[in-house]
């Protein structure tokens, strides 16, 4: 049987339609309830990096272990990528199933290419501890910062490096970093500038924020046009145009907080304060923000934060970590597929299925 080419637009409007439904009906749900969950057991860590994807969460511990949930961050298992030994577990980040841990005060990175199961030693700088401050995995392409030294660069899921130079010949704080599609953005701690890619960390270009000032950048995080970076010891700045520019935000009024975490997913943002203070969130994609609770009523060091999908986890240096739940329909739940699924099987990536089809 043959089908009319406009057979074939109908059924397509109708798909996108249904689609665009669903993306309206789960913006309309944000309510979120948080739970204090202890994978070290009955004892506080000070919980310095944590990133999720799909159902896979990856935790670490300063001056510990790593953690694994494969359950959206309900259960955990203590995992040792560096054999029986503590480390400082700085920066964590987890795409599909490939996972990067980085570690402090003079070590190494180490590397899962089976969603943080096992793991191997990798030498980005050579055969040279670094201190390992960020990372950043989006599709194939990973970037790690070094604090006090250079940024690096893989396009093949961090299995190579290549040292970069996004402030020329000049080592830097790389305090933060994070990569959406073809765009990075990096931000350099001790007073410093942030830095943009549009070629997947290729190139970069220095910004400025906050106008023609030195600041400390904490913190940044980007989910399609949106970017949000946090200054320690100042306010968050938001950018809907990919990084290109920015406007100052003040989610706590009118004060100078430590934004020492923020992760933005769709259109859910949430940004950690360090020293004794609160998590803010935002519904709408960083623009307006209500402060939220998840220890009650108490001040906690919010180190750090990850979304994906429903589920939201932040770790408190010396504390415990805590898992949000937003009741939302996504389009996850109502199709019954993930994003990682849908690349598995049709071969494409998250980014090419947006490109083709001008949506998220």
């Amino acid at each position: 049987m043959l089908i009319s080419c406009y057979s074939i637009h109908n059924l397509y409007r109708w798909n996108m339609n249904k689609i665009i439904f669903i993306l309206l009906f789960a913006s309309s749900l944000f309510a979120q309830t948080w739970t204090e969950i202890q994978p070290a057991g009955d004892a506080d860590k000070d919980w310095q990096s944590v990133s999720i994807y799909d159902s896979i969460a990856i935790a670490g511990v300063s001056g510990g272990r790593l953690y694994r949930s494969s359950d959206y961050g309900a259960t955990w298992s203590e995992i040792q990528p560096a054999g029986d030994a503590d480390k400082y577990w700085t920066p964590v980040s987890i795409y599909d199933s490939i996972a990067i841990a980085g570690v402090w005060g003079g070590g190494r990175l180490y590397r899962s290419s089976d969603y943080g199961v096992t793991w191997n030693e990798i030498q980005p700088a050579g055969d040279a501890d670094k201190d390992w401050q960020s990372v950043s995995i989006y599709d194939s392409i990973a970037i790690a910062g070094v604090l006090n030294g250079r940024l690096y660069r893989s396009n093949d899921y961090g299995a190579t490096w290549s040292e970069i130079q996004p402030a020329g010949d000049a080592n830097k704080y790389w305090q933060s970093v994070s990569i959406y599609d073809s765009i990075a953005i990096a931000g350099v701690w001790g007073g410093g500038r942030l830095y943009r890619s549009s070629d997947y960390g290729v190139t970069w270009n220095e910004i400025q924020p906050a106008g023609y000032a030195n600041k400390y950048w904490q913190s940044v995080s980007i989910y399609d046009s949106i970017a949000i970076a946090g200054v320690s010891g100042g306010r968050l700045y938001r950018s809907s145009d990919y990084g290109v520019t920015w406007n100052e935000i003040q989610p706590a009024g009118d004060a100078n907080k430590y934004w020492q975490s923020v992760s933005i997913y769709d259109s859910i943002a949430i940004a950690g304060v360090l020293n004794g203070g609160r998590l803010y969130r935002s519904n709408d994609y960083g623009a307006t923000w209500s402060e939220i609770q998840p220890a009650g009523d108490a001040d906690k060091d919010w180190q750090s934060v990850s979304i994906y999908d429903s589920i939201a986890i932040a770790g408190v240096s010396g504390g415990r970590l805590y898992r949000g739940v937003f009741t939302t329909t996504s389009i996850k739940k109502v199709l019954g597929v993930s994003y990682s699924n849908i690349k598995k099987i049709n071969g494409v990536s998250k980014s090419s299925i947006k490109k083709v089809s001008g949506v998220d």
